[in-house]
């Protein structure tokens, strides 16, 4: 019967998975406890510390976040499933292409070419969403102990993170037993394009988190994070607008990295308010950076949906022109379609949502922890146990 009860105990806090819009828009130390929460929390006393009112609601937080990561890990784990065609061997990811009778990957290259490595590579990359939402539940399972949760948390991520990278640092060479230029340049920008979402959740998680610990004891040294998040969070556009400016030039594209890049531009313009205000200080100093936030949170959405838009009209302009004569510009239009496949593009995105959530609750862990003794957050974390 305790087995059940615990069984149903957790699906409960699953099922508050519905919940995730609010939760991950609202302050930290503002959610809203269940009453299944409160009791659980009240009868759990591993960390005194964790007891107060704005304590309860940051574990809370987290749960809820870790179990909305697992949902969207979850959705594109069973993508990746459904792709593949058919398995053979005992190797992840092989189908058979009736065209050529042949054994192929989803990258349309023959198994029998790549190497021992090369297939250690394809199904590390494919092993690493579930890599992930295994993580993801561990550490929302052990919510009310904080420090478990986090240590399962972080060799998590980076186990996560070596999964998912390792293939793109390969020689090429060293994964196909034959190959030319134009098969490496397929491979690698498809490895390049699988691991975008890693990239881009890796950004927003970081933005997120601090901007969460930052709302939450407003000091110097959480909006020094804040700046910090947001320079990093310039590199990645501003190295591909440059190299997007050269190589294709599209207005809707240009614009919308242009957008990805003013959001955090505005932050780290205007520094020093971030890394002068103080909880109990200028309230009018608080509420400005609550605006240039919002600001910078509006430019970069702007860019999202602008690279977006044009991510559709570059799909629907490949697919017009995958059989036309010239081979060249077949081979490439085929190309981007298979790229810019609606399933694959699915899955890709829940993997972006899935990161975004699992990044901010790392890196809010992170933060927390730099800023342990911070006076005016451990004043707050610590006002209700006085």
């Amino acid at each position: 019967m305790k087995v059940i009860s615990s069984l149903k105990d957790h699906a409960v806090r699953a099922a508050l998975v519905l919940t995730f819009p609010k939760t991950l828009f609202s302050p930290m130390g503002e959610v809203e406890l269940t009453e299944d929460e409160r009791r659980v929390l009240n009868t759990s006393f591993l960390d005194m510390l964790w007891q107060s009112g704005f304590s309860k609601s940051f574990l809370v937080w987290r749960r809820r976040l870790l179990y909305s990561a697992s949902v969207f890990f979850a959705v594109g784990a069973g993508i990746r499933i459904s792709t593949i065609q058919e398995q053979c061997g005992g190797f992840i990811g092989e189908g058979f292409n009736h065209e050529t009778q042949a054994y192929e990957t989803s990258t349309g290259e023959d198994v029998a070419n790549y190497t021992g490595l090369g297939k250690a590579a394809v199904a590390s990359q494919r092993v690493a969403p579930f890599c992930a939402l295994a993580v993801v539940l561990v550490a929302a399972w052990f919510w009310t102990d904080y420090t478990k949760s986090r240590n399962v948390l972080v060799p998590g991520w980076l186990l996560t993170l070596l999964l998912s990278l390792w293939p793109t640092m390969i020689p090429l060479n060293y994964v196909l037993k034959e190959s030319t230029f134009s098969k490496n340049a397929f491979l690698g920008a498809t490895y390049a394009f699988g691991i975008l979402p890693t990239y881009l959740s890796i950004i927003a998680g970081l933005t997120l988190g601090s901007k969460r610990v930052f709302l939450f004891a407003p000091s110097p040294l959480s909006g020094a994070m804040v700046v910090l998040s947001a320079v990093f969070a310039i590199i990645t556009p501003f190295a591909a607008l440059s190299l997007i400016i050269q190589v294709l030039g599209d207005f809707l594209l240009v614009m919308g990295i242009c957008c990805l890049v003013i959001g955090p531009v505005l932050i780290v313009s205007f520094a020093s308010p971030f890394t002068e205000v103080s909880t109990f200080g200028s309230s009018e100093r608080i509420l400005f950076c609550n605006r240039l936030l919002s600001a910078s949170g509006i430019c970069r959405g702007a860019g999202m949906a602008l690279v977006l838009i044009w991510a559709i009209r570059l799909a629907i302009w490949a697919t017009n022109y995958t059989d036309v004569t010239n081979q060249e510009l077949s081979s490439l239009a085929s190309y981007i379609v298979t790229l810019m496949d609606p399933k694959m593009l699915v899955g890709m995105t829940c993997e972006f949502l899935g990161g975004m959530m699992f990044n901010a609750v790392l890196w809010t862990d992170i933060v927390v922890h730099v800023s342990r003794n911070d006076d005016i957050k451990m004043q707050k974390l610590q006002s209700d146990l006085s």
